[in-house]
């Protein structure tokens, strides 16, 4: 899904380095899961993987859950309602 959606809008070769990025966040955050800020009075976390794109994710124990990645840009009113949601998901 998300792939469908970053090569509908980059070339396959920012494509590939946004996917790629991604990858070794997460590869990051496996090995050091409280790397990234905790939003204030949330247990989510918040990653910075470019200016205008952020990976928002949770540890709830030894798991950690991928719940959002956003482009930064974007009106953020809707934020932490997305990020529950996922959270519940």
């Amino acid at each position: 899904m998300m792939w469908d959606h970053v090569s509908e809008t980059w070339d396959e070769q920012m494509a590939d380095l946004f996917l790629s990025s991604i990858d070794e966040t997460l590869a990051r955050v496996r090995q050091f899961p409280r790397i990234a800020a905790l939003i204030e009075d949330t247990s989510f976390r918040k990653y910075v993987l470019h200016k205008h794109v952020s990976l928002f994710y949770s540890v709830e124990q030894e798991r950690i859950k991928v719940l959002l990645v956003w482009d930064n840009r974007m009106d953020d009113k809707d934020l932490f309602e997305k990020l529950s949601k996922s959270a519940e998901d």
